[in-house]
């Protein structure tokens, strides 16, 4: 999928582990999402509803239904899907997950 889709929001809910990495907003080109929480500094993550329910807030999203999770965890897809998102998990080749995707955008 190149570029970005008109009249969507994206974010990120990320987990930064590693050392030295860049955190948060700082591993995205300016191009990337209109959100990124970072779990390591709002000291909760995935799988923990809050996170989640954060990110929406921050995109100004109410309702959970109008809003697409992916993620290869499948643990992460079921917190989500408990709150109403569409949720899609990401396999080795994410090739099915984007066609998924762009069908429920298209839908």
């Amino acid at each position: 999928m190149k570029g970005r889709l008109t009249g969507f929001l994206l974010a990120a809910a990320v987990v930064v582990i590693a050392l030295g990495a860049p955190a948060g907003a700082q591993q995205y080109p300016p191009s990337g999402p209109d959100v990124v929480v970072d779990s390591s500094e709002e000291g909760i993550r995935k799988p923990d509803p809050r996170i989640f329910t954060l990110t929406l807030e921050r995109l100004g999203v109410v309702d959970a239904t109008r809003a697409v999770f992916l993620d290869d965890f499948d643990g992460n897809v079921a917190a989500a899907a408990a709150l109403g998102m569409h949720t899609i998990l990401v396999g080795p080749d994410p090739h099915p997950a984007m066609t998924e995707l762009l069908a429920l955008l298209d839908a």
